[in-house]
This record gives structure tokens, C-alpha cells and sequence, in this order.
């Protein structure tokens, strides 16, 4: 297990310096946004468990990443496409995206978004959910600058239909009378 993260984690550290983004993803071939994904990738569909870094499909340098379905190109840097949805999420949003992102590209899919669901998960579908990766990297993050949200926030006001949660405040951190208020309890998103 640890060396599975391992790899994963430094997989994704030495890559993410040399991906090549594609934005606004809206505009690629056969893209997968659709106003709720935030980025997304393309690769072969392997029937490797574990840790596989991804081979194609390839790309060469000339060719256009939006008319064309991209991983990877002759120079080894990995594609990710990034929705416009990205850049109008929160700043944690979009580093934590960039890490599921090239997760993916280290082998694991897309098992489950959800967090209780991924606490439940066996240990081996864990290690093949990018989310994990992503919410790892996340919690490190947090932890090491203080600058974790607060599990329940305390709040002046209420959210329907369910309790308030930092993630769904993002919008609301530059709000002119909650503001402050949520990026008080909500640092980490904000």
C-alpha cells in the first residue's frame, strides 16, 4: 500500500510541472463538459490493477489537442483537459483537480466522488480512485498550513435542504455581507 501511494504521489509531484492543460475544454473533441465536470482526461482503457502510468492514446507535438483525443505526447507530457467550470472554482478546487487529474494518468479511475463512500471502500478500490489521491493531497495541505475547513461550520445562517458544508459555500466566499463569515470557517475552501 505504501508504495503504491508512493509512486502515485510522486508520480503525480514530477508531472504536474510539465502537463500540458488544455482550456477551455468546452471546445475539444468529444469534450466531457457539460457544466458540472471540472476537467477530465483521455486514456486507454487498461486491464492492469495498480500502478500504470498511461501510453496513449498519443498525441505528437503538431498535433491539436481539442480535434484530437490526447494523453500523452512523444515528449512524455501528459494532457488534461480543463472545463471552464475550473477556473470559476475556488482556488483549492482547482489544485486538488489538478492532482486527480494526473492520478489518473498514474493508473486509478474514477470509482466514487463521495467521501463517506470512499471511507467504505475495500483498500484496493481505494488505491484505484483518484478522489483518494486528490483528498490526501488535500488534507496534507491543510494540515501542514492550518488551513483546514471546519467540519461543521459555524454559521449566522442556514442552507437548505441540508446542513451547511465548506464545499458548497464556495461561491459565496467574496460574498459582501457572509464573506468573511465563511472564509473564516472555510479557509481551506476559500
Amino acid at each position: 500500500v505504501r508504495r503504491r501511494i508512493t509512486l502515485a504521489m510522486n508520480f503525480i509531484e514530477r508531472e504536474l510541472d510539465s502537463i500540458k492543460y488544455v482550456y477551455p475544454a468546452e471546445e475539444a473533441l468529444d469534450s466531457s463538459c457539460n457544466g458540472q465536470v471540472v476537467a477530465y482526461v483521455w486514456k486507454w482503457v487498461s486491464n492492469v490493477v495498480g500502478y500504470e502510468e498511461t501510453q496513449g492514446p498519443a498525441c505528437s507535438r503538431w498535433d491539436d489537442p481539442k480535434s484530437k483525443h490526447c494523453a500523452v505526447n512523444s515528449k512524455g507530457q501528459y494532457y488534461v483537459y480543463l472545463c471552464r467550470l475550473w477556473y470559476e472554482s475556488p482556488e483549492s478546487t482547482r489544485i486538488s483537480t489538478l492532482v486527480h487529474e494526473a492520478a489518473h494518468h498514474s493508473g486509478p479511475g474514477d470509482v466514487t466522488y463521495n467521501r463517506p463512500q470512499m471511507r467504505a471502500m475495500v483498500q484496493e478500490q481505494q488505491l484505484d480512485n483518484a478522489a483518494n489521491y486528490q483528498h490526501f493531497a488535500q488534507a496534507v495541505a491543510y494540515e501542514a498550513w492550518g488551513c483546514d475547513d471546519k467540519p461543521t461550520p459555524g454559521l449566522s445562517f442556514t442552507c437548505q435542504p441540508g446542513p451547511c458544508t465548506c464545499p458548497s459555500l464556495a461561491t459565496y466566499c467574496d460574498h459582501s455581507t457572509y464573506g468573511a463569515e465563511i472564509r473564516a470557517e472555510c479557509p481551506g475552501t476559500c
